[in-house]
């Protein structure tokens, strides 16, 4: 028997799938899912794969599934980070 595909579930109200959300993915099945997520990206990019590497689902939190289609976000330098910490750069 095979898991069910997300197709097969049926809808849930927002509300109960937060709270569903938050019941189930507890520390450690949130570190569980990081780990899987990232050695299936490491999977993706670094076997040779050829022409169609293989989607692997993101296992995790909603929140996690709803955002993966977007971009990356653009890295942030450490002046960057600072000033959003409130610290300014003194000039000599």
């Amino acid at each position: 028997m095979s898991a069910p595909d997300d197709g097969d579930r049926p809808d849930l109200d927002p509300e109960v799938e937060q709270m569903l959300d938050r019941k189930t993915w507890t520390t450690v099945t949130t570190l569980l899912a990081q780990q899987n997520n990232t050695l299936n990206l490491l999977a993706r990019h670094l076997i040779q794969w050829g022409d169609n590497p293989p989607t692997f689902p993101i296992v995790g939190p909603q929140s996690w599934r709803e955002g993966s289609t977007s971009s990356p976000a653009k890295p942030t330098s450490v002046l960057d980070f600072m000033a959003g910490m409130g610290f300014a750069p003194q000039s000599n």
